[in-house]
């Protein structure tokens, strides 16, 4: 366990069944997650999402694939980036879960995201394999980690 401090950060979660938004009892060292962010950076740059207005670095992906949106796995590294990574790593690892779709996710200076709903029913097709295009947050745990942030920037749930 780490002690409380100016360099830790919290982590979030959203739940798909009643959608609850809760603080999670984890703890991470923020400034080792932004000196890896910062080597991803210089080395692989970032992608750019318009739909949603934000930028991203690609971590985990559906068979390790950059352009790969599909939302059913597997879900595996994209090639080479968490060994570049450590500690991004180890804080996948304490999950002790199978991670999913994983991103590094940004938003240029005084932008803001448009509030919105992610997909989180439990959709099944016909073959009783879950929905891909509305399944997907309905069967997972969303994990958020602020690591370069503003104390004025908040994460909302519902109301």
């Amino acid at each position: 366990n780490m002690s409380a401090s100016a360099s830790e950060g919290p982590a979030f979660g959203l739940t798909g069944k009643n959608n609850a938004f809760i603080r999670l009892p984890l703890r991470f060292d923020i400034k080792r997650l932004q000196s890896e962010l910062h080597l991803l950076e210089k080395d692989i740059g970032w992608g750019f999402r318009e739909d949603v207005n934000n930028h991203f670095l690609l971590l985990v992906n559906r068979n390790g694939v950059v352009d790969d949106e599909d939302t059913l796995g597997p879900f595996v590294p994209v090639e080479g980036r968490l060994a570049k990574a450590n500690y991004v790593k180890q804080v996948f690892e304490s999950f002790g879960a199978l991670i999913g779709r994983s991103r590094f996710m940004m938003l240029a200076a005084n932008s803001t995201l448009k509030r919105h709903r992610d997909r989180v029913s439990h959709v099944y097709s016909s073959s009783g394999m879950p929905s891909p295009s509305s399944g997907y947050w309905g069967r997972r745990f969303r994990v958020h980690i602020p690591i370069i942030s503003p104390k004025s920037v908040r994460f909302y749930n519902r109301n």
